[in-house]
């Protein structure tokens, strides 16, 4: 029983054996001289409020989630219906560069050979003519290879992590792999006295799951920028190990280093650092190729890098 009183009246609850609520209020009464001379009493049952207070928290209980759960499915839904035209957008915008580069390689092939052919028929006695040949046919060649470049990024995005047990996937031996890819880059290694090396700690054989070519091509644009960013006298590595589940190349170089500002960049397209390969032949691609093959194979791909002291890019793979 609770109570709650003032001078005049007081506020009683009751409960019967049964468990029933009752509501009481009384009031003292007095004579014209506040005199008391008795007090008068009124109550009445509190049932029908708690069936309804009780019906209310079931109705929220149980219609609080469901509206909660129309609410999301219903967000969703518009949100999906929100993005469809920027969804259809991005893959035409996609479809459109992949067709428009794949034409333009029959027209850069021609062209180039075109070139090709004019400078084996300049003579020697017209310097300038060498020149501008040999400028415009180095041009092309740069114009080849961002078709090719762009071709490549646009089948990459445009192919699904669910279609990856298809003829171009198979066991592909990492070992094999690492030591063929540093065995092509021993000459230009070689050529600008850069020592390269092979670090495998390991006497198993790592497999994964992947394309060839396209883990070939990663370990390209990594090592393609580590020599041409070392200089003179360096040193570029090349580390295959295992961590738990995952397969770690590393390559390593000492070359002129990443500022911070430039990490979150580099992986993105046609971005060129404010270090540029000193040939300049670069489109600003590779790094943007390299992480979404990584992301093709379901890895991951990161970077440490101090300036002065050189790079090390990591790509972790599932094995």
């Amino acid at each position: 029983m609770s109570t709650e009183t003032s001078p005049q009246q007081q506020w009683t609850t009751l409960q019967d054996t049964h468990g029933h609520s009752y509501r009481q209020i009384s009031f003292h009464l007095h004579t014209q001289d506040y005199q008391a001379w008795g007090h008068f009493q009124v109550g009445r049952s509190l049932q029908d409020m708690e069936r309804a207070i009780a019906k209310l928290q079931i109705a929220l209980l149980l219609g609080l989630p469901l509206l909660i759960l129309l609410v999301a499915v219903s967000g969703w839904g518009l949100s999906r219906l929100a993005l469809r035209p920027i969804d259809h957008f991005c893959q035409h915008t996609q479809e459109f560069t992949a067709d428009a580069a794949h034409e333009l390689r029959t027209p850069v092939t021609a062209m180039r050979a075109t070139l090709e052919s004019l400078q084996s028929l300049a003579t020697e006695e017209d310097p300038e003519m060498q020149v501008a040949l040999e400028a415009t046919i180095r041009q092309s060649w740069r114009l080849t290879q961002l078709v090719n470049d762009l071709l490549m990024l646009c089948r990459m995005e445009q192919q699904k992590l669910g279609v990856r047990k298809t003829e171009a996937f198979t066991w592909v031996s990492l070992r094999d792999l690492v030591e063929d890819t540093v065995e092509e880059f021993a000459g230009l290694a070689l050529q600008k006295q850069i020592h390269l090396y092979t670090q495998i700690p390991i006497t198993e054989d790592l497999q994964v799951w992947g394309n060839t070519e396209h883990l070939y091509r990663l370990l390209g644009n990594l090592m393609g920028n580590a020599i041409h960013y070392t200089p003179e006298g360096g040193k570029v590595s090349l580390v295959l190990e295992k961590r738990g589940t995952e397969a770690w190349i590393q390559v390593q170089d000492t070359g002129v280093g990443i500022s911070s500002e430039e990490k979150a960049k580099i992986f993105e397209r046609f971005y060129r650092g404010k270090c540029e390969r000193p040939s300049g032949d670069g489109t600003g691609l590779g790094l943007a190729i390299a992480q979404a093959i990584v992301q093709a194979h379901e890895g991951r791909l990161a970077v440490t890098s101090q300036m002065g002291k050189g790079s090390i890019f990591i790509i972790r793979l599932p094995i």
